[in-house]
């Protein structure tokens, strides 16, 4: 969360006790010890503690997303299909269903550097979410990354009906309007979400959705200062801020590269 990973490695490791009958939680251990491990850049053993978590919890999707993720660090390509098709298999669970894992797939293969094959990872998501979650912020977020994004804001709008506030929906229709070229609309769509940031308890989560926008809209300087932005309002840090879609035009910014990199 502080962007010290190699800190949090050493914790995991001191609060982690092999020989207890209580297994470490996935959701308070495995996911934290394997996001900062790929957040340190130390890909390999991911890899094999992510294989070792899947051991103790075989049925946990989120598991086998975090290996999918470092398969594709390694440049492992080829062994991630059966794990995206045993995911598949299951049924369709609230969190990491397939739809959801093979949108992560794509995310994590793009910004290591593995285009061809997250596309067909995306497109995968996209049939599955339309055959059986259409509608929902899932499937307009693929669509959006997928850049089919007249459908994707066609269920955005739609879902803003019900909640006009929504701080992630809000996010994903400006950074799909930015995408689209739609600039002036992006920008209000900026500027409600900073008249929200105003609001008690969202603690930066506006203002990095308004990133996201600056991001797209080209303005790579409004974004790397809104993200220190929202990071100084109480916005945990994430390693998955490099793979989100719509920071993708920072990729090599000089900037946004020191604000990225791992400080302990």
């Amino acid at each position: 969360m502080a962007n010290r990973p190699r800190l949090a490695i050493e914790a995991c490791g001191a609060g982690y006790d092999e020989s207890s009958s209580q297994p470490a939680s996935v959701d308070y251990f495995w996911l934290d010890f394997l996001h900062s491990l790929h957040q340190a850049g130390e890909y390999e053993t991911m890899l094999a503690e992510a294989r070792a978590a899947r051991e103790i919890f075989p049925d946990e999707s989120s598991l086998v997303a975090r290996e999918i993720q470092a398969l594709a660090a390694t440049g492992r390509v080829d062994d991630i299909d059966p794990l995206l098709r045993l995911v598949q298999e299951r049924s369709a669970e609230p969190g990491w269903n397939f739809g959801r894992t093979a949108q992560f797939t794509a995310q994590v293969l793009a910004v290591h550097g593995h285009g061809a094959v997250a596309e067909d990872a995306l497109e995968r998501a996209v049939v599955w979410l339309a055959e059986t979650q259409p509608g929902t912020e899932l499937h307009a977020y693929v669509l959006y990354q997928a850049g089919r994004l007249d459908e994707a804001r066609a269920i955005v709008d739609s879902l803003l009906v019900e909640d006009p506030d929504d701080i992630s929906l809000l996010g994903l229709l400006g950074v799909t309007l930015a995408k689209a070229g739609d600039r002036d609309a992006a920008l209000e769509v900026s500027a409600r979400l900073e008249e929200i940031e105003a609001r008690p308890y969202v603690q930066g989560r506006p203002t990095s959705n308004r990133a996201g926008i600056a991001a797209e809209l080209g303005d790579l300087d409004d974004a790397v200062r809104l993200l220190n932005e929202a990071y100084s309002l109480g916005e945990p840090y994430s390693s998955e801020e490099r793979t989100l879609p719509w920071f993708a035009p920072l990729q090599g910014y000089p900037p946004y590269e020191r604000f990225i990199e791992p400080k302990g």
